[in-house]
């Protein structure tokens, strides 16, 4: 697993009994591992999920489906929920209806799953063939009882199939899209042009200044403002005008210091990214299966499929300056070499860009550290601790007048009441008038079986010599 870099490895078909499956790997300490074993039947239920410390760190849940699936349930950062479901359906019409019964559960489980926003990988050896299936389909024909698994799949999760005669598959994607949102989105939520003013810092001369800008600004613009029609389709115009005035004068204004963690990835990253994700795409299906079950070695559905993805080929080929003269005339084998071609080198920028990316980040937050051991302690502390800021949101309080219970959620009654909580919480009672009653009197009352003596020499004073 370290040599091909693998961080997760999922087994089906181990043929290993519960305690060969525990001492396996007992030794080894930078690997979790998971087993679903059955000792009377072992030659038919057994998978396994072996995962770098690294990521296993994030499970939070194990769970078996009906004896014959392990689901593993990972919470990552930003609040990704990851599912890793590993299955061995040993197909036998003897086992009908316990089978169709699984078919049912892991349906149920998918669908919770997809409700909570899960992302859902699903390894499996269901001993079907989806080729099979996808062919009584089209021919409109009754789907056998065992198939039936594909169509739960592809209505819950399935985006890929790949189907295989006991080899190994491989998977590689990006952590950056489980560990981290959509980069994105960040960059437009964290843009340097978004950050909003800081009012408290702006005093009356800064205002003035601003109201001047703002003036000057706007006399440039009237003639463009004035002499358009106010039309439907003039307002944008007008609007963008207005706004563009606006934002040019709030450089005079003071803003909040913006976010430096929450810096995102540069924008090569994410085009090289990008490609990965759709030349990843073409190349799944271009395996001899898939050119095979497409009929691709046809000249007419080579063109249409060529011609599909024509628009991403040729943008990362120009960009790289790969000869794609006549593409569309290709065939799919002489397409299939160009794909891989562009995928070698849109892999290889991608992690030299990734490398600079990564190693510039740390030497920003190693100087952010430095800085902060002399400014900024608290931030020092917290980030040494792992600390995390966490706040109260009080926006609804119940309160009890007159014997009658009241749910307030007015933000100025809120905060009288508060005044009033922690200004007479603390209040000392006087109980005076109270007395003891029950046990308590005679455990207060004074003991007949003590003898006053024997604390004579305690409660002596102290010499000097002691």
């Amino acid at each position: 697993m370290k040599i091909n870099k693998i961080s997760c490895l999922i087994i089906t078909e181990t043929k290993l009994q519960t305690a060969s499956a525990k001492m396996i790997y007992k030794d080894y300490k930078d690997i979790t591992t998971w087993w679903l074993c059955d000792s009377d039947n072992y030659f038919s239920t057994e998978v396994g999920i072996i995962m770098n410390n690294d990521y296993a760190k994030y499970v939070i849940k194990k769970d078996i489906i009906e004896g014959r699936a392990l689901k593993l349930t990972l919470l990552l950062k930003e609040k990704i929920r990851f599912t890793i479901i590993a299955i061995y359906n040993f197909s036998n019409n003897s086992y009908k209806d316990k089978i169709l019964e699984f078919y049912t559960k892991l349906e149920e489980i998918l669908t919770v799953e997809k409700k909570l926003q899960a992302k859902i990988v699903c390894v499996r050896d269901f001993n079907a063939s989806y080729n099979t299936a996808i062919a009584q389909q089209r021919a409109n024909q009754k789907i056998f009882w065992k198939d039936h698994i594909f169509q739960i799949l592809k209505k819950n999760v399935m985006s890929h199939i790949f189907e295989t005669d006991h080899s190994a598959v491989m998977i590689y994607f990006q952590i950056d899209d489980l560990f981290h949102t959509k980069q994105l989105f960040k960059k437009k939520k964290h843009n340097n042009n978004n950050l909003k003013v800081d009012y408290k810092k702006i005093d009356s001369q800064l205002w003035e200044t601003y109201a001047e800008k703002i003036e000057k600004l706007l006399d440039k613009e009237k003639d463009i403002i004035d002499n358009v029609e106010i039309l439907i389709n003039n307002i944008n115009r007008i609007w963008n005008t207005i706004r563009d005035t606006f934002k040019k004068a709030n450089s005079e204004l003071p803003k909040k210091k913006g976010n430096l963690n929450k810096e995102v990835l540069s924008k090569t990253i994410v085009f090289y990214k990008r490609f990965l994700h759709k030349l990843s795409y073409i190349l799944t299906n271009l395996t001899e299966k898939k050119i095979i079950s497409l009929n691709l070695t046809n000249y007419r559905e080579c063109k249409i499929f060529i011609g599909k993805h024509y628009e991403t080929i040729s943008e990362i080929c120009f960009k790289f300056t790969i000869d794609i003269d006549r593409l569309l005339d290709k065939n799919i084998k002489e397409f299939k070499e160009i794909v891989k071609i562009a995928f070698k080198l849109v892999q290889a920028n991608f992690a030299e860009e990734n490398k600079i990316y990564k190693e510039e980040k740390m030497k920003f937050y190693i100087q952010q550290r430095s800085e902060d051991l002399q400014d900024n302690k608290k931030r020092f502390l917290d980030f040494t601790l792992n600390r995390k800021r966490s706040k109260i949101i009080l926006d609804k309080i119940v309160i009890e007048k007159n014997s009658v219970k009241q749910l307030i959620s007015d933000e100025e009654l809120i905060e009288n009441e508060l005044i009033e909580h922690f200004r007479s919480f603390a209040e000392k009672k006087l109980n005076s008038n109270e007395k003891l009653k029950g046990r308590w009197i005679c455990q207060y009352s004074p003991k007949q079986d003590i003898n006053e003596c024997w604390y004579n020499e305690v409660i002596q004073p102290i010499s000097k010599s002691e």
